[in-house]
């Protein structure tokens, strides 16, 4: 994604007739769901909110970084967000 940033913004401009950043974050929420209820469990409240959460955390910190963070590499940007995810997820459930 990085190598396509200026694209990405440009699709993620709320001002164009698609808003591809809102889809792409529903996206990253059905992958969620899919680790969350992969056995086949009932939605649960709780982890819909989570995957709400942590879906627009991760995009949101894609956009800024390539708005203003580069001075971040691209595994301090995926190792920031996994560990983000991760230990939000944890303490969500605890």
């Amino acid at each position: 994604m990085y190598d396509h940033k200026e694209w990405y913004l440009t699709l993620w401009n709320r001002n164009t007739e698609l808003y591809v950043f809102e889809d792409m974050q529903q996206l990253f929420e059905e992958k969620m769901r899919e680790c969350l209820y992969e056995n086949g469990d009932s939605p649960c409240p709780k982890y819909e909110l989570s995957t709400r959460l942590f879906a627009t955390s991760a995009m949101t910190t894609v956009k800024w970084w390539y708005e203003y963070g580069l001075q971040f590499s691209v595994n301090e940007v995926v190792d920031f967000i996994i560990d983000n995810i991760t230990n939000g997820m944890y303490r969500a459930f605890l």
